[in-house]
């Protein structure tokens, strides 16, 4: 892979990770694939692999919970009901299966 452990964001790491379901599937799973929400399912191996990416053996879900929360700031993630829960905002790209990148 050519992209740098730094040069990844988060939430293009989940990104990812949802959308390659043999990697995925056990650590996150779609809820709503159309609206873009979905449900971590096993927060400490998403920490872990999270941390290895980004070459941080400190990584917890604690702090990566905190990073993901600050997207919502940004209209990359957006706030919903339920514990381990988000949604991708409209200024996320590349998750929608019927529709390339917005522009705004």
């Amino acid at each position: 892979m050519s992209i740098t452990a730094q040069s990844i964001h988060l939430w293009e790491f989940v990104r990812d990770l949802l959308l390659n379901s043999r990697e995925g599937c056990n650590i996150l799973r779609w809820e709503d694939r159309r609206e873009g929400v979905f449900r971590v399912m096993k927060s400490d191996v998403l920490a872990q692999l999270w941390g290895e990416r980004k070459r941080n053996k400190c990584m917890s879900y604690e702090k990566l919970s905190r990073a993901l929360r600050h997207y919502y700031k940004t209209g990359i993630l957006e706030r919903v009901d339920g514990r381990l829960r988000y949604k991708f905002g409209e200024k996320a790209h590349g998750w929608r299966e019927d529709r390339g990148p917005m522009h705004t």
